[in-house]
């Protein structure tokens, strides 16, 4: 809706029937609440055009200052801590920070991730369970620079796809999942999952894997049999809930074959 459909709009609902002023004044806080979210609506894609505005105006003043840096840099740290050998608890914890822009010698923009898995048994059946929390965004704020790049128009993606983390620059994702091995030849796993992805157009330009901002909600699940050591069969059931896209669900099967020519012998 732009601005002159909601002003006729405001035309149409703001009219009073004299007659029925009881009914009138019921009309009112609805109108409010109407109103209201297209408050909301409209300040939210100004402060998105800002936003970007303020990124054109950095770049351009950039580029014709001769301050622009045509490079890409990259870098990050990783780790992991194990307190099973500390606290003889079967959980780990990890983390990594990778940030683009050097400034002081480090990295100055960052994208997060972090988690934690525990492992144990069941009646002598191996699972897992973890927790993950992935930020793509630019230290916390979906500013249109992770990604992204004024020279390198493509950004960090391949034909449209993401290089890094699957779902892009500028989203947040949070999943909690687990495995349980039954046998040595079958194996259950699945993963509940929560996604905010490319919450900014310039993400959106860019990104083929999500060209809309979106949330998403998932969950799948995954059977493997293993046909042999090397060989699983998959059978994966999955459902999920996008705000674009809406409710979808489906089932695969396939299987995994080494490309080494011992593993054919049967």
């Amino acid at each position: 809706m732009d601005l002159e459909q909601l002003q006729e709009q405001a035309d149409k609902d703001l009219k009073i029937n004299d007659s029925e002023l009881d009914l009138e004044s019921i009309k009112t806080p609805q109108l409010h609440n109407q109103y209201l979210k297209h408050l909301t609506k409209f300040k939210l894609m100004l402060s998105r055009a800002e936003s970007e505005l303020h990124i054109k105006k950095r770049e351009k003043w950039e580029y014709y200052t001769g301050k622009a840096d045509p490079s890409n840099q990259i870098a990050g740290f990783d780790g992991r801590l194990f307190l099973q050998p500390l606290f003889n608890v079967p959980v780990s914890l990890y983390t990594q920070f990778v940030g683009e822009d050097e400034a002081g010698g480090l990295p100055a923009k960052y994208m997060y991730l972090g988690g934690a898995d525990f492992s144990s048994s069941y009646k002598n059946m191996p699972y897992q369970l973890y927790a993950e929390w992935a930020d793509t965004r630019t230290n916390g704020k979906a500013q249109g620079i992770s990604y992204s790049h004024t020279t390198y128009k493509d950004g960090y993606y391949q034909y449209g796809f993401p290089l890094g983390h699957a779902m892009g620059g500028d989203g947040q994702m949070y999943s909690v999942g687990g495995d349980i091995r039954f046998d040595v030849m079958n194996r259950l796993s699945g993963r509940v999952m929560y996604a905010k992805v490319s919450q900014t157009q310039r993400v959106e330009d860019n990104n083929a894997a999500f060209p809309q901002a979106d949330t998403i909600k998932g969950l799948d699940v995954t059977w493997t049999h293993y046909l042999k050591p090397t060989i699983p069969l998959k059978i994966n059931g999955w459902v999920s809930d996008s705000d674009v896209n809406g409710n979808d669900g489906g089932v695969s099967v396939g299987v995994e074959i080494p490309l080494e020519r011992n593993m054919f012998r049967f």
